[in-house]
């Protein structure tokens, strides 16, 4: 295995950086050969790019946000395949953005107000035959923190999936996962 890579950070205001980056990652490549044997069968390159800006875009108002980038190739070993000898990995997810923001209003200081945007490109769960749409999920949250029984405690409700987006998500060995529906979750710190 062997990667190279290389970045740069710019300062864009005191509390508000951007992040970029290129790699170059090689590795041994596993899959299902065509006899049905899972095993090595090729040589796996990723090339890519990753973005991000992370800090206060106001006094009250903070990002984090990313996209990766991928271009994943597999060069397979003669034999190792029915199809083309260089391919189009399955497994890694071509492209991927996630944006949280985080706003605390002025009104209650204590309480604060979150979206989560995250963004699947299509990948392929069979190449070239099946390829998988792409997909973008929504969630929310909210945080109050208080005072409980002389203790610093945060309530927290947060929802997943807010759209009820549907997808699923290939692995190297032919296997789908099915993404969660929509669902909440409410929670209780406290500091005792």
């Amino acid at each position: 295995s062997s990667q190279i890579d290389a970045g740069l950070r710019i300062q864009i205001r005191p509390k508000l950086q951007f992040l970029g980056g290129i790699f170059e990652i090689k590795k041994p490549y596993f899959n299902v050969d065509p006899v049905g044997v899972f095993r090595e069968v090729g040589n796996l390159r990723n090339r890519g790019v990753e973005l991000s800006l992370t800090g206060d875009l106001t006094d009250r108002l903070h990002i984090v946000s990313g996209v990766a980038l991928i271009q994943p190739r597999v060069q397979y070993q003669p034999g190792a395949t029915s199809g083309p000898v260089h391919a189009v990995a399955v497994g890694p997810v071509p492209g991927y953005m996630t944006t949280n923001l985080e706003y605390r209003p002025a009104i209650i200081n204590d309480l604060t107000l979150g979206v989560t945007i995250n963004t699947t490109s299509s990948r392929y769960a069979e190449y070239p035959e099946v390829s998988l749409p792409a997909v973008t999920t929504l969630g929310a949250d909210l945080r109050y923190k208080m005072r409980l029984a002389g203790h610093n405690a945060t309530l927290w409700l947060r929802g997943y999936n807010l759209t009820d987006a549907y997808s699923l998500t290939p692995t190297s060995t032919g296997r789908l996962f099915i993404s969660g529906e929509c669902s909440f979750e409410l929670s209780l710190d406290a500091d005792f």
